[in-house]
Order: structure tokens, then C-alpha cells, then sequence
């Protein structure tokens, strides 16, 4: 269990991180890795949460916005831990991999599917107010969001061109 101090530390990083708004070289495996480390505050994340992480080390480098990645994943993530409520199951896997175009970032849930249980009008405009929002901050970097949305099986795929595609942009 890190120390209070490493906590507090780890956090100034990220706001330090999130603050830099040039582009800089990102892995975001490793990007990733800190937004999951950070939400483990988060005492429902922590015990109520399965999780599986199925993290890529070797996926490249790419030159990005540390804040356009971090609130993506933030938010996906969010949005699976909302899904959660009024779920018996509650297993989150994280995986990212790549080829030699494209770095994969997918996020899957076992909760309910989004407007379940929420009065369908409210849920329409909450997700799209979070899926424009996600969709502005990938744009520069011509990357993608697709979802799939079932009861119990919920998946968030975000491919980010890098190679040839990549350099176009």
C-alpha cells in the first residue's frame, strides 16, 4: 500500500501532467496504468470493482496532450462505474495493444447498459454531452471512439492512428 505521501505525489504529477497543454511524446500504456492507480482512491473502485488489465508496454510512443488522453479514459471509465449501479456483476477489463498503424485502447464493463434504470431522457443527454466531449478531444489525432452497449457486456474502443495514417494528421 503506498504511503500517504506517495499518494499526494503521484496526484501533483498528474495535475502537473494534465496542466501542460503542448503536445509531448506520450505512452499511453503508461498514461493509462496512472489515471487506473489513481482512481483506486475511489473506495467503490477499489473493493466493489473485478478488474483485469491487459496492458501493452511495447505500444509506441505518440505526440499528444496528456490532458485530451487522461479525460478520455477518466471518462470512459466513469461511465462504466455509473453502469455498475443497480449491477449484481461489476468486473471492469482494461486492455490496450497496437499494430503497425494503430494503438487500441478498450475499456469493458459488465453493468447495465447506459438509460437503464435512468429516465431515457436525462440518460440521451448525458451521454451525449460526455460522447461530444470525448470526441473533440480525440479529433486532432483523427483517433476513434466506437461503442457497443448490451446489458452486462459494455465496450469502449478508442483506436489512435500512428503509423502511416498517424502522420497524416
Amino acid at each position: 500500500m503506498p504511503a500517504v505521501g506517495d499518494t499526494v505525489a503521484e496526484g501533483m504529477e498528474t495535475a502537473l501532467q494534465e496542466e501542460e497543454e503542448s503536445p509531448q511524446m506520450l505512452s499511453l500504456t503508461s498514461l493509462l496504468q496512472e489515471e487506473l492507480k489513481f482512481l483506486e482512491a475511489d473506495m467503490a473502485f477499489k473493493h466493489e470493482v473485478k478488474k483485469t488489465y491487459h496492458l501493452d508496454e511495447s505500444a509506441p510512443l505518440i505526440k499528444g496532450v496528456y490532458y485530451h488522453f487522461s479525460q478520455c479514459f477518466t471518462q470512459i471509465i466513469n461511465t462504466s462505474m455509473k453502469s455498475f449501479d443497480g449491477s449484481n456483476v461489476k468486473e471492469l477489463t482494461v486492455s490496450s495493444s497496437h499494430d503497425d498503424d494503430n494503438i487500441y485502447i478498450e475499456i469493458h464493463d459488465t453493468g447495465l447498459a447506459p438509460g437503464q434504470g435512468v429516465k431515457e431522457c436525462q440518460s440521451q443527454s448525458a451521454n451525449s454531452i460526455w460522447l461530444t466531449h470525448i470526441k473533440t478531444l480525440l479529433k486532432p489525432y483523427n483517433a476513434e471512439l466506437q461503442i457497443s452497449n448490451k446489458p452486462h457486456d459494455n465496450l469502449y474502443t478508442i483506436t489512435i492512428p500512428y503509423g502511416v495514417k498517424g502522420k497524416e494528421q
